[in-house]
């Protein structure tokens, strides 16, 4: 016999937490999607808009550009809330853990979630605001007695 895949995560909501918009689809989509299947309610804070990407440097306002594929992307992988927030991308080492804790704590609070979802300390591509947005959630989650996955 199968063993049912809710007991082997007993959470029911879960907030996943990043830097910038993307970084739910290339780094935490394919767990977010898997989450999703089990029925487990998920949800996003996102810190940046993303607005200092080289990849598409021609465009006029990047910002609302990401911010739109960010939407899109949530609506794919069918995220129940997405709170995007204006911290400036590529700096976001420059804001406290502190500060940025705050954000993420209310949302813990608005929404009751069980669970943290982040990358990996070193942010998976080692860039700063990987880094700065993991760290932040292991804090709260430690304040919280949440767990933050991946983490202790």
């Amino acid at each position: 016999m199968d063993a049912d895949p809710l007991a082997l995560f007993p959470y029911r909501s879960l907030l996943a937490v990043c830097a910038h918009p993307d970084d739910e689809s290339f780094g935490l989509g394919a767990v977010i999607s898997a989450f999703r299947a089990l029925g487990i309610a998920t949800s996003l804070l996102c810190f940046t808009h993303g607005e200092a990407s080289t990849l598409d440097a021609g465009i006029d306002d990047l910002a609302r550009r990401r911010a739109d594929e960010l939407t899109a992307a949530c609506n794919v992988l069918g995220l129940g809330s997405v709170s995007l927030h204006s911290y400036p991308d590529g700096h976001l080492t420059e804001v406290p853990v502190e500060n940025l804790s705050d954000r993420l704590e209310s949302l813990v609070d608005a929404g009751r979630f069980d669970c943290l979802l982040a990358f990996d300390e070193g942010g998976i591509t080692g860039h700063p605001d990987h880094r700065q947005a993991t760290a932040t959630a292991r804090t709260v989650a430690h304040r919280r007695g949440l767990p933050c996955s991946p983490g202790r």
